[in-house]
């Protein structure tokens, strides 16, 4: 794929030709191209309307499955980058990390919502219960030069660093 493309682009291109298809299989459940593009557009739109914006950094935690996957297409629709929260992580790790972030959203599913760390400022929008789409999704340009996750290392010495990684290299 060419780097002048973002993951969005060539998405979309495959929901229009295979809208039907399967695109994600986890356990027993199952979600077509078309169900996991309304998906994502739900929580794109429920996301912009929560004041997020292009270049914002949203934290991603939820466990692992389809809700994965359609919460980091709505992040990357909405404009944002998303910021991955294993579940797995050490309270400490993930306060830090939203935290320094500075993120004023965090995308949760309703069990890892209770598990969450206090944070000063920090909303917690519960996938699923994130109002149904309007009649016309939300629609953010997004540039393969803009952000699309931070993922944070170990750090060489000790505290967590941010990685930023483009649409681009995504390809």
């Amino acid at each position: 794929v060419p780097q002048d493309r973002t993951i969005l682009e060539v998405f979309s291109e495959h929901v229009a030709r295979d809208k039907d298809l399967p695109a994600l299989a986890f356990g027993t459940e199952r979600m077509s191209y078309g169900e996991l593009d309304h998906e994502s557009d739900r929580i794109a739109e429920a996301l912009v309307l929560q004041g997020v914006k292009p270049g914002s950094l949203v934290p991603l935690y939820v466990e692992r499955g389809m809700q994965m996957i359609s919460g980091i297409l709505g992040i990357l629709k909405s404009g944002a980058a998303y910021v991955p929260l294993d579940t797995d992580f050490p309270m400490e790790r993930i306060g830090f990390i939203l935290k320094d972030t500075g993120a004023r959203r965090v995308l949760c599913s309703r069990k890892t919502s209770l598990q969450l760390p206090p944070a000063e400022g920090l909303e917690a929008l519960v996938a699923e219960d994130l109002p149904e789409l309007s009649s016309k999704p939300v629609k953010v340009k997004v540039k393969p030069s803009d952000t699309a996750y931070v993922i944070y290392t170990s750090g060489t010495t000790g505290q967590p660093k941010g990685v930023l990684v483009n649409h681009a290299h995504l390809m």
